[in-house]
């Protein structure tokens, strides 16, 4: 019988921009939050959205007791931080209608300037 296989090396830390505005082909903004590691160039990346918003989709829930009903694992979009440790950009999104969607970041805009 053979050895299990090793994982990734982790060898990045994490950089974050938190709130970024991207504009859609059809002039809508979406709120995104992107992680990378702190490499120098450009990275493959994976992309999360999900309608419950983006800042909860990082967040990084600590291992649970078994058997516990809370889930052992980070929320479904998956955990930015260990994918940028092996080198992997995440983008995690909101999707139209929720977040800093469309017209309410104009709002928002105007109430921050």
């Amino acid at each position: 019988m053979g050895s299990a296989p090793q994982a990734s090396k982790k060898q990045y830390t994490m950089t974050d921009a938190r709130d970024v505005m991207v504009r859609m082909r059809d002039g809508v903004h979406l709120a995104v939050e992107i992680f990378r590691p702190n490499s120098v160039g450009k990275v493959p990346a994976l992309l999360g959205m999900s309608p419950y918003g983006k800042a909860i989709q990082s967040m990084i829930i600590p291992r649970q007791p078994d058997p516990w009903p809370i889930h052992h694992t980070p929320i479904e979009a998956g955990n930015p931080e260990y994918l940028a440790s092996l080198g992997y950009g995440h983008v995690i999104a909101d999707v139209r209608g929720t977040g800093l969607f469309g017209a309410f970041w104009h709002t928002w805009r105007l109430l921050l300037t």
